[in-house]
């Protein structure tokens, strides 16, 4: 049954109010903090953490049992060989639940003072965020 005509324009914008809130809960990353540590000798602690600012998780409950939702994964932009130890070069996140929770990567990597290394955030339905370190 449809509503009466002259309740259309009420109805259209209470369910726009509800659509743009909704939205608004929608999981979002980014990288929320970076640090750069010299350990001396060209040796490098890159930390870098990660939020989702998002009310819900990186992937409901459904995405993650039917697989249907990739994971949430942060990326070092250096050679293999540059990365002594900490996390792989690419590293998975799992799912970041909602409401600001965060989740911190750590690499040791090789370099020299003065560069620039690329980090990049990727998350399939949360999306993706890039930062530049200057290793010091």
């Amino acid at each position: 049954q449809n509503p009466p005509e002259d309740a259309l324009p009420e109805l259209g914008r209470k369910n726009g109010e509800f659509l743009v809130e909704l939205a608004g809960m929608l999981p979002r990353v980014h990288i929320a903090e970076t640090k750069v540590d010299a350990l001396g000798g060209g040796v490098f602690k890159v930390e870098v953490e990660v939020e989702n600012t998002g009310f819900f998780p990186t992937s409901l409950r459904h995405g993650q049992v039917s697989r249907s939702v990739g994971p949430t994964f942060l990326q070092i932009q250096v050679d293999d060989d540059d990365i002594l130890s900490g996390a792989e070069k690419t590293a998975g996140l799992g799912v970041l639940a909602g409401s600001g929770s965060r989740e911190k990567v750590t690499w040791v990597i090789r370099g020299g003072s003065g560069e620039t290394v690329e980090i990049r955030l990727h998350s399939q339905k949360a999306g993706r965020d890039t930062a530049t370190l200057t290793l010091r």
